[in-house]
């Protein structure tokens, strides 16, 4: 009996130090990646996970609730009490609702047949990692597909884990980033931050240490050249 006693006040105590889950869904639908479990173990300081879902939302969206919740508290459980995780329904509240809107969030509207009839019912499906200052929002949230790499990503973004600055070269009749290349113009400005650069004008700026020069058209002098060298050799 005191054998027994014993091996069960081990087990108590070693399983309060050891953290472990286990993921049991095929696909291992609610495990994150290494990178993302490395991410949140090496945060420093409180990041906040605000999650604004309406709580009146149509039914085929509270499994969506319950499957958000089980990859965030995988992000929670890994970041050493570091990330802090809350669900809040914008409900009535007019000043969360204008709050909300200033940052990007959208009031979304949702068609729900009741009753053999259809009713207009509005709602929020929105993110925000926040660290100290920085806000980076997910808008809509509206499935699990990709919310591994957002959330992630929100978290380098407002941390300052990305310090890469990317520069579009807008000399040298290059495409227009704005217009002929603006899919991934916009892809890239997620990422990094972005900035032109006219070669024919000045030296590339010292913090951009990528340059993407996009189908040009007019040859380059042998200082443009050497602009360009400068940067790929950061």
């Amino acid at each position: 009996m005191i054998i027994v006693i014993g091996i069960l006040a081990a087990i108590n105590f070693f399983s309060y130090q050891i953290f472990y889950r286990w993921d049991l869904t095929q696909n291992k639908d609610y495990s994150i990646s290494k990178i993302s479990k490395k991410t949140a173990g090496n945060l420093d300081d409180i990041v906040s996970i605000k999650v604004y879902f309406s709580k009146n939302l149509p039914a085929r969206y509270i499994t969506l609730r319950q499957e958000v919740g089980d990859i965030l508290d995988e992000y929670a459980n890994y970041s050493n009490g570091n990330i802090r995780v809350r669900f809040i329904d914008p409900a009535d509240n007019a000043d969360l609702k204008q709050e909300l809107r200033m940052e990007g969030i959208p009031e979304l509207q949702f068609n729900v047949l009741e009753k053999d009839k259809y009713q207009v019912v509005r709602g929020y499906l929105g993110m925000a990692v926040q660290y100290g200052d920085n806000t980076e929002v997910i808008p809509v949230v509206q499935s699990t597909r990709d919310l591994e790499y957002q959330v992630t990503l929100a978290i380098k973004k407002v941390t300052g884990q990305i310090n890469t600055v990317v520069g579009f070269v807008s000399s040298n009749s290059t495409l227009d980033f704005q217009k002929k290349i603006s899919a991934a113009y916009k892809k890239v400005s997620r990422l990094y931050k972005t900035m032109p650069v006219d070669l024919a004008t000045g030296a590339v700026p010292a913090d951009v240490n990528t340059l993407i020069i996009a189908g040009p058209k007019d040859k380059f002098s042998k200082e443009e050249l050497k602009k360009v060298i400068a940067t790929h050799k950061k």
